[in-house]
């Protein structure tokens, strides 16, 4: 685990491995998305543009939403360009930045399923590259768990996770040096995105265009699986029991789920019947349309009368 991932001789600066692999991840989504976005034909120079601006928005908005909910660690608006593991909001920043990407789309004449699909990928691998950046931090960790557990990793004295226990468990002689042995929850996000984004990537390059939308809801159900449905159960300080056993971050990601999948079939139909006419009106339909044989007859099979000469 390295909290500090480089140290720059001669300067007194460090990079922290959360901000590195953050902004790698970014660089490399860019980079993901823009290549099928050159295989669709979008316009790539205003996606770009689109994808800087909705990045910043999604950061700083996770930054603000998870110190507007933990009052008590902000003391100068200097911690809003902070970024540290464990301490944003994740959903609402992905949220914020999907709304920043849809008015940007909107404005610009670009389908907005189109982009989405092309964002898929890149999406899973900021998550994955974020996950990694978490875990050398030491932050956002597992509970604890036995030491012969083979997956059980400690972390160093000055992790978040080493004064977690310290402050949790206090004169347990085992938390001296390194943590307790804890699940590596940010890997069992981690490793699931990647494989999830090379799918993805496969889908495009095999698919292509036939299926606008769907990727996007699929890559939706996937992440609330996996981060709010899985991973919650084994991290520390989960969300609270909501009823039944069941967990909040549990209920909120069975109900991603089943949205996901409605949106899709919906879509899905949608497709299927047709674009819908610009205008509306279009042929009558019933009894006396145009071409029935019977739109001259009355319901007792006679002639109705005509205008009298």
């Amino acid at each position: 685990m390295r909290p500090e991932f480089l140290d720059i001789p001669g300067s007194g600066l460090t990079i922290p491995s959360y901000a590195l692999f953050l902004a790698l991840g970014l660089v490399a989504g860019w980079v993901l998305s823009r290549f099928f976005a050159q295989r669709r034909g979008l316009q790539t120079v205003s996606l770009g543009q689109g994808y800087t601006v909705s990045t910043v928005v999604g950061l700083l908005s996770a930054r603000l939403w998870w110190l507007l909910t933990h009052p008590e660690s902000f003391s100068n608006w200097t911690e809003m360009v902070q970024l540290q593991s464990g301490q944003i909001s994740g959903g609402v920043g992905l949220a914020c930045a999907l709304v920043v990407t849809a008015l940007h789309c909107q404005l610009h004449g670009i389908s907005i399923w189109a982009w989405l699909d092309c964002l898929a990928p890149a999406v899973l691998t900021v998550v994955g590259c974020e996950r990694i950046g978490a875990f050398l931090a030491g932050a956002d960790f597992g509970h604890v768990t036995d030491a012969g557990f083979v997956l059980a990793v400690r972390f160093p004295a000055d992790s978040p996770a080493f004064a977690y226990h310290q402050e949790a468990f206090r004169g347990l002689r085992s938390v001296v040096e390194l943590s307790l042995p804890v699940h590596p929850v940010q890997l069992y996000v981690a490793l699931p995105a990647f494989v999830a984004a090379g799918l993805a990537s496969r889908w495009h390059l095999r698919h292509g265009t036939s299926t606008e939308g769907r990727l996007a809801w699929l890559t939706l159900a996937f992440l609330a699986l996996v981060f709010y449905i899985g991973a919650d159960a084994f991290r520390a300080g989960a969300s609270p029991v909501a009823f039944a056993g069941i967990r909040r971050a549990q209920l909120i990601g069975g109900a991603l789920v089943a949205m996901a999948f409605a949106l899709d079939r919906y879509r899905l139909r949608r497709s299927r019947s047709g674009p819908r006419p610009a205008v509306r009106g279009g042929p009558r339909r019933g009894r006396y349309a145009r071409g029935d044989p019977n739109r001259s007859r009355r319901s007792d099979g006679r002639k109705p009368a005509g205008k009298p000469r």
